[in-house]
């Protein structure tokens, strides 16, 4: 599990949120009793959780990748509503405006994520 942790947070991360934050969890992880109890896996969780926040409001960045999230949510949102504006409303007075919503931030932030995720650079 530490590998993959590991592996996953050196890719996504920055060396320095890697560093600083998820490293010295995964050591206390690592080293601490052979016996982990739900406490150990929620420390690690929590500091990924954290250094994902760090990089995401570092220098800004979250800013762009809110206004470059808001461009096809609004896009998505105006279709929807001047294609099918009788079937919406029946959608959501049915209770189903939170999968709409849920739905329409899915297919925004995805395709932003995987365009909008910067390169790490590869030290050979």
């Amino acid at each position: 599990m530490i590998d993959r942790t590991a592996a996953f947070a050196r890719r996504f991360l920055s060396d320095r949120s890697f560093t600083l934050i998820v490293a010295p969890a995964l050591a206390d992880f690592e080293f601490g009793p052979a016996r982990h109890r739900a406490g150990d896996y929620v420390a690690i969780v929590r500091a990924l959780v954290g250094a994902f926040w760090e990089d995401a409001t570092a220098d800004s960045g979250a800013l762009t990748f809110l206004s470059l999230v808001s461009l096809p949510a609004a896009y998505y949102s105006v279709f929807f509503m001047v294609w099918q504006p009788a079937g919406l409303r029946a959608f959501a007075a049915r209770g189903g405006g939170y999968v709409l919503v849920a739905i329409l931030l899915l297919v925004s932030v995805i395709p932003v994520a995987v365009c909008y995720w910067p390169d790490k650079s590869r030290d050979s």
